[in-house]
């Protein structure tokens, strides 16, 4: 870094210390209230943050072109929660407003909506669920990650979900579900205009006493709409026999057939495996399938474990899908839900529980939402492969978290060939990354963040060779002023490094100083 960069970032860190540290007076603390004396959230808050920062690249230029600047940005955020008897429904809405006082970038506004909703229609019987998602996505995976307070590499997805049910206890030990998912993902820019999924599933199950057993018949169809349309559907029928081998372990094998339709082309083909479950106790959670299909293993696992101080879980599937985003295949997750893992125990009334997170995350500066891989739209059917893993602790004065994930996209295919050779595979795609973040309490009123956010894309197929690289660390400190207001200051770097045709490595350092309040 030349000596007129280096001096820029000093001279903000300096000016970001300067104007929280003169407050390490102020008396307002936070620590694990007892279970007795814990409430719940408001059903509603309101937030606000802002935010100067001083960066020596504020275009993400290659080296020797770099241009300083100062970002300015405001984010009034709401979170809203409802529960009832027949009702749960959540809400997190945010826009930051952002500019550059150099030009260096345009500015604008960003959303970010999460919304969902759990309703009974008929006590027992019939319900609903529903949820939407509005927020800043990466234009190109091979590109630099979308970050708040930027343009590049940008865009706006919208994902919307809306699935009624039926499901009925036929006795004490069998049960019967109904299901339809309808989805739509959006994607105003570039030529990718929207997807449409829809699933249908009717699944009569019956628990293993010690033997039971599962009857399943499903339909998936998903069409992208761009100048061409491109459908694809499955229909599986599938059997499961259960069997419980010990008080917590049942074992299952699985037949079955598909039906698979792409191009005009039909396949029908056989289906097989195996699954096992173990559930010792309300703390660990361990189920797996595996199963041969048209496209070779297909399948999934999962295991989960809480303490009163950790968390932890590993999750891998291997399905079929035209697009990332459908139904729960996005990588990545919240950090919010292996805290509330942890303090189950602690505080087992979910609404007070919810309230506590809440208190966490604020004292501590937590960065809750984790890395994941790029959301990319496919014109034809790709093999997906995602594994992650999730680590959270917390203690009186730490909190830290672990994520890992990879994903593998490659084109679906049937006895090795192609189901349709009519375009490239330009989405193919390996991702992995991953992040580390750890929180101390230095003071009751002052808290030091190390962040660690790291990802790398290779290409495969057509795009063999294409391989691009991002790091960033940050480092920040957050002071109570009092119990609804909070100070902050940090310094962030990032590099970024490719072979992609199109775009170039770079490096930017910012440096950081804003305020949140709750109301």
């Amino acid at each position: 870094m030349d000596p007129r960069r280096s001096r820029l970032v000093c001279e903000a860190v300096a000016i970001a210390w300067g104007s929280v540290l003169p407050v390490a007076m102020v008396h307002a603390q936070f620590t694990l209230p007892a279970e007795g004396e814990a409430r719940q959230s408001p059903p509603a808050i309101l937030e606000v943050s802002s935010q100067i920062g001083a960066t020596d690249n504020g275009h993400l230029d290659p080296k020797g072109q770099e241009r300083s600047d100062v970002i300015l940005s405001v984010r009034p955020q709401l979170r809203m929660s409802r529960r009832s008897a027949a009702m749960k429904f959540d809400l997190d809405a945010a826009v930051t407003l952002f500019g550059y006082t150099n030009g260096s970038q345009q500015g604008g506004a960003v959303p970010d909506l999460r919304a969902s909703l759990q309703s009974t229609l008929v006590d027992r019987w019939v319900y609903l669920d529903a949820r939407a998602h509005i927020r800043q996505s990466e234009a190109d995976e091979f590109g630099t990650r979308a970050y708040q307070g930027s343009d590049v590499n940008r865009r706006i997805e919208g994902i919307y979900q809306i699935s009624p049910y039926i499901e009925r206890e036929i006795d004490s030990n069998t049960t019967a579900l109904v299901r339809h998912d309808l989805g739509l993902t959006i994607h105003p820019a570039g030529d990718s205009a929207q997807l449409l999924t829809n699933q249908t599933l009717a699944r009569i199950t019956r628990k293993p006493t010690p033997i039971g057993g599962t009857i399943e018949l499903s339909r998936l169809d998903t069409e992208t709409r761009r100048a061409t349309s491109n459908r694809f559907t499955i229909e599986g029928r599938r059997a499961q026999g259960t069997f419980a081998v010990a008080e917590h372990v049942v074992l299952g094998a699985i037949v079955g057939m598909d039906r698979s339709r792409f191009a005009g082309t039909d396949y029908t083909d056989t289906r097989y495996g195996a699954a096992v479950q173990w559930n010792p106790g309300p703390r660990t959670e361990l189920s797996a399938e595996l199963e041969h299909r048209f496209f070779g293993r297909s399948g999934s696992f999962l295991f989960r474990h809480r303490m009163p101080s950790m968390s932890f879980s590993i999750n891998a599937s291997r399905q079929p899908v035209l697009e990332t985003s459908s139904f729960g295949v996005r990588s990545g997750a919240d950090v919010r839900n292996f805290l509330d893992a942890i303090l189950t125990t602690r505080y087992p009334d979910p609404a007070t529980r919810e309230g506590v997170v809440d208190q966490v995350v604020a004292s501590r500066g937590l960065d809750t939402r984790s890395p994941g891989a790029v959301d990319i739209v496919a014109n034809y059917p790709q093999l997906v492969t995602n594994v992650q893993a999730d680590w959270t602790w917390l203690s009186a004065r730490n909190a830290a978290s672990l994520i890992l994930y990879a994903q593998t996209r490659t084109r679906l295919s049937r006895e090795g060939d192609p189901l349709a050779s009519s375009t490239l595979s330009t989405t193919d795609s390996r991702q992995s990354g991953g992040s580390v973040q750890f929180s101390r309490r230095l003071t009751p009123q002052l808290t030091a963040n190390l962040l660690a956010r790291w990802s790398k894309v290779k290409g495969v197929a057509a795009r063999e060779g294409d391989v691009s690289d991002e790091r960033t660390l940050r480092l920040a400190m957050r002071q109570a002023l009092s119990p609804r207001t909070t100070a902050f200051a940090g310094v962030e770097h990032t590099r970024f490094s490719t072979t992609v045709a199109g775009y170039h490595d770079y490096s930017a350092t910012l440096a950081f100083v804003g305020m949140s309040h709750r109301f």
